[in-house]
């Protein structure tokens, strides 16, 4: 008799839990594919952050930045929009090619970080390279720069 409960059991139940894996999985698998996008995402944010300054709109890179955030570094303390604007506007005197690095980028529920290195070979020859500290929000759909540590 046991044999046989044991058989009916194993025909009704196996289908289940395999149905409860496959869903879990499917649940990771969809977590994962997420993660990769939003990678890929920050990824294209950086390149094309360089890519404005290198060819010279200097005023867009400030827009990747929340109307709010704040950039600090070396004797800097840039805050606001104006200030944001002005900051990046700046850069016209210098130019260069910029090229960032990200070191190490964590994402989490609301917000993502980066460590990375800039450096921007100037149009005179000089080298001007630092370490800095990316802070990521989303607001209104679109992810922003909150705060931009550097030094």
């Amino acid at each position: 008799m046991r044999p046989i409960i044991f058989l009916l059991l194993s025909i009704f139940c196996l289908p289940l839990l395999a149905q409860k894996s496959s869903r879990s999985r499917s649940a990771m698998d969809k977590v994962a594919i997420e993660k990769q996008q939003e990678e890929a995402l920050f990824k294209t944010l950086i390149n094309d952050m360089e890519a404005a300054y290198n060819e010279g709109r200097y005023l867009q890179v400030a827009q990747y930045y929340h109307d709010d955030a704040i950039v600090s570094g070396g004797d800097n303390m840039v805050e606001g929009r104006d200030a944001l604007d002005n900051y990046w506007e700046d850069f016209f005197r210098i130019g260069g090619k910029w090229d960032l690095t990200i070191l190490w980028e964590r994402h989490y529920d609301n917000y993502v970080v980066q460590r990375g290195t800039s450096v921007i070979m100037q149009r005179n020859g000089e080298k001007s390279e630092v370490q800095f500290f990316l802070h990521w929000t989303k607001k209104e759909g679109e992810w922003k720069i909150a705060q931009d540590i550097y030094w």
